[in-house]
């Protein structure tokens, strides 16, 4: 984010509910593209990946950004319970 986006602040936020559990990162940096193309799935390590890895706990990914060092958001929210043993990469459940 540092690097990218060229920002001074960073801000994490984590926060759950009875049924799901929020994300919420956000800066003041440089913003991006959010219709572009490495804003899509299957772009490499970045937003497309984070976006596999929370569809594959049947969550959402959603990126805004104001552009003009209006900084960037991205929002992340999934179900909280079992889903999260089908993420990519979870280690198998104990049996």
């Amino acid at each position: 984010m540092l690097r990218h986006a060229q920002a001074t602040r960073v801000s994490v936020r984590i926060t759950a509910s009875k049924t799901r559990l929020h994300l919420e990162i956000a800066d003041d940096g440089i913003g991006l593209d959010v219709n572009g193309p490495r804003s899509t799935a299957g772009s490499g390590r970045g937003l497309g990946s984070m976006r596999e890895r929370a569809e594959s706990l049947t969550g959402t990914l959603t990126v805004s950004s104001g552009g003009d060092r209006r900084g960037t958001r991205i929002l992340v929210e999934v179900p909280r319970g079992r889903p999260h043993d089908r993420a990519v990469g979870a280690p198998a459940p104990r049996r």
